[in-house]
């Protein structure tokens, strides 16, 4: 959108965003505010498809022992 207020006559990534986003016009606060509402929903559907995943993968590996902790006496 930046790109967009300083270079008006660069028109590509208008017309991508158009094609791209429903109901997108290039300034305006209804458009922030769908932007806004599409981002959250699309970073919600990712986590749902990956976290799944992520954890799939993450309990087949061993699990660890954690390290046990002695005594300062006990060291020499």
């Amino acid at each position: 959108m930046l790109l967009g207020v300083l270079f008006p006559n660069w028109w590509v990534m208008q017309k991508a965003y158009a094609l791209l986003l429903p109901g997108f016009t290039f300034i305006s606060w209804g458009a922030f505010f769908v932007g806004l509402v599409e981002s959250f929903i699309g970073g919600f559907l990712t986590a749902v498809l990956f976290v799944p995943i992520y954890n799939f993968f993450l309990s087949r590996e061993a699990p660890k022992a954690a390290p046990t902790m002695t005594p300062a006496s006990e060291h020499h």
